[in-house]
């Protein structure tokens, strides 16, 4: 085998990092986006949940728990982001296994009525609040 100036720098430069650039392949994130959704009724008060898995733009997963309800009066919403990785496996056990019967409680009862007064008189305080019931939701 022949070898040649080039192919000995060559060889050089690969083995010892110091004396060439060394090339790394580049690999995208991948986020795959998707949601799953549910109503249910609850006598007056209708209720959706959906659970999604969305992106941001630079390709991070970011999980999302999502409640609409609806009832003579009107419909109102709200999403709440998972703030951490706890919070996170929470969502991902909620699209799994659903809600148990404390959180429906917690969702029919609680976070409907304080996502209603918000919808209806938007503030900080009352925002704070429903951020507070949500993470009792995940946390149960």
């Amino acid at each position: 085998m022949r070898t040649t100036a080039f192919s000995a720098f060559l060889l050089l430069a690969l083995s010892c990092p110091g004396l060439g650039q060394t090339v790394r392949g580049v690999q995208r994130k991948a986020c795959k986006p998707w949601l799953l959704a549910a109503t249910l009724s609850s006598g007056r008060l209708r209720v959706s949940q959906a659970v999604e898995h969305a992106c941001t733009p630079e390709n991070d997963g970011l999980w999302r728990v999502k409640y609409g309800f609806e009832d003579a009066s009107g419909r109102w919403e709200y999403a709440y982001d998972a703030a951490t990785e706890t919070e996170a496996a929470q969502v991902k056990r909620l699209a799994l296994e659903g809600l148990s019967q404390k959180q429906a409680d917690l969702v029919v009862g609680e976070l409907s009525t304080a996502v209603k007064s918000w919808k209806e008189d938007p503030g900080a305080e009352k925002e704070a609040a429903v951020r507070e019931l949500f993470r009792r939701l995940l946390s149960d």
